[in-house]
């Protein structure tokens, strides 16, 4: 107690604070006072964890106190978050989410995860309120939050949002967020700034229509038009979708991106067919195996061929060609093949005795 009182070195404090927290006596609510008074934000997280172990009726007001010292300590900011997300009243929220624009990313992560629980109609509306702060930093987190919480006040705000949206950071988020709800009124919003030049947001708000859906027929459209885009990053894109879908009505134009100059397409072409596992994408991946150059994408062409068909005939063209000219007539496509059976070329195996 004398040195978390009385020690000129703010380390000596902060570590002696530390030690009465595993004390069997609780520090006298003098000290702990006293502790709430100290300049430095690091000693002030060490008497908070102390108040939040307790359960001290006090541990509100000391953390309330606590907020215009955070700076970049990310102790501070944590043992704050701790004790006001099991608040969840309106204002404690608020205070989280003025936090997160003077601290670091380690500790917004932080943040976020004190403040991802927290349900009810008025914690969504603190989040929706918080979409319009100042700080790029707050909407942004706002948004992840709002992510997880579906519905039409919050759905339309964030479409709101993201139509004015200049940061690019907090419009990724919104979009992400979008997405997570899978709301068809969205589509609108997500199709402008799925037309952006720039690619982050372009991607962001493609993956945003993905997770709504082809069964939107605009949606549909435009990824039929994507698929063979003059870009090639967004035939990524469109490919992710299509596989993440099962769509097999865009098969023919997934088989067609086999043969695509870039790699990164004719990867993504290949997880797709692996996706969504048609007997008519086996012979077009045998024989792309038989001329693919990049190591990459064979090892991706072995494993959709293994998925699809549940034979481990790994990168071996010939062999897979002799496979299908003796069962290629009769094959169907078998029941989902575990991917933990799949066994890379030259690999060993261990196992428990």
């Amino acid at each position: 107690s004398q040195y978390a009182r009385n020690s000129k070195s703010a380390e000596v404090r902060e570590a002696a604070f530390g030690a009465l927290l595993y004390h069997t006596q609780p520090p006298p609510a003098a000290l702990l006072k006293a502790g709430m008074a100290d300049p430095e934000p690091d000693v002030r997280a060490a008497v908070l964890e102390i108040v939040e172990a307790l359960g001290l009726p006090e541990a509100r007001e000391y953390a309330l106190q606590s907020v215009p010292m955070v700076g970049e300590s990310w102790s501070l900011a944590n043992q704050i978050a701790r004790i006001l997300s099991r608040e969840a009243d309106p204002e404690s929220i608020r205070v989280l989410l003025s936090l997160t624009g003077v601290v670091s990313d380690h500790t917004r992560k932080s943040l976020l995860a004190a403040l991802r629980p927290l349900r009810g109609d008025e914690i969504a509306a603190e989040y929706v309120r918080a979409l319009r702060s100042k700080d790029p930093a707050v909407r942004a987190l706002a948004a992840s939050l709002l992510a997880d919480l579906p519905g039409r006040k919050s759905t339309d705000a964030l479409a709101k949002r993201a139509r004015k949206e200049k940061d690019p950071d907090a419009l990724q988020s919104i979009l992400e967020a979008i997405g997570n709800h899978k709301d068809p009124r969205s589509v609108p919003t997500l199709l402008s700034l799925a037309r952006r030049k720039d690619p982050a947001i372009r991607g962001a708000a493609i993956r945003a229509l993905a997770e709504i859906g082809p069964g939107v027929p605009t949606v549909r459209t435009f990824f039929l038009k994507l698929l063979g885009s003059s870009r090639w990053e967004d035939r990524v894109y469109a490919l992710d979708a299509a596989g993440a879908a099962g769509d097999r009505s865009v098969l023919k134009k997934v088989i067609a991106n086999l043969d695509h100059k870039y790699w990164q397409v004719r990867h993504a072409a290949v997880q797709a067919l692996g996706s969504i596992r048609a007997r008519e994408s086996v012979l077009p991946m045998i024989l792309r195996l038989e001329i693919e150059e990049v190591q990459r994408v064979r090892a991706e062409l072995a494993k959709s061929l293994f998925v699809t068909t549940g034979k481990n005939i790994y990168d071996f063209a010939d062999t897979w060609k002799r496979w299908w000219v003796e069962h290629g007539t009769t094959f169907l496509v078998p029941v989902r093949i575990a991917l933990g059976c799949f066994l890379v070329a030259g690999g060993t195996v261990a196992s428990f005795y």
